[in-house]
């Protein structure tokens, strides 16, 4: 009596694989949502210390009453909407 191995094992073994990769992934981060959450979470006053302009796009650095800085990069639309209309000392909230 004769055996038949089955040759569809490295098909089942890639798709085994692509499913673990993918189920051990963390969720992507939306960095507006994370930008808005990192301001919040700042203590008033908050003052713009530092705003930079690269290739028409804005970056914006802030410091809070408890001295923690945080800067928002050029991708983000808070970082853009600082840098175009906010002033080095201007207080953000």
């Amino acid at each position: 009596m004769t055996t038949t191995r089955s040759h569809n094992w490295p098909l089942i073994a890639i798709v085994v694989l692509i499913g673990l990769l993918t189920a051990c992934g963390d969720r992507p981060i939306n960095i507006h949502e994370d930008a808005d959450q990192r301001l919040s979470k700042l203590k008033s006053p908050v003052i713009l210390i530092g705003k930079y302009q690269t290739l028409g796009t804005w970056s914006a650095t802030v410091v809070d009453s408890c001295g923690r800085i945080e800067s928002f990069g050029n991708l983000t639309i808070l970082g853009q909407s600082l840098g175009e209309s906010r002033h080095i000392g201007d207080t953000i909230k």
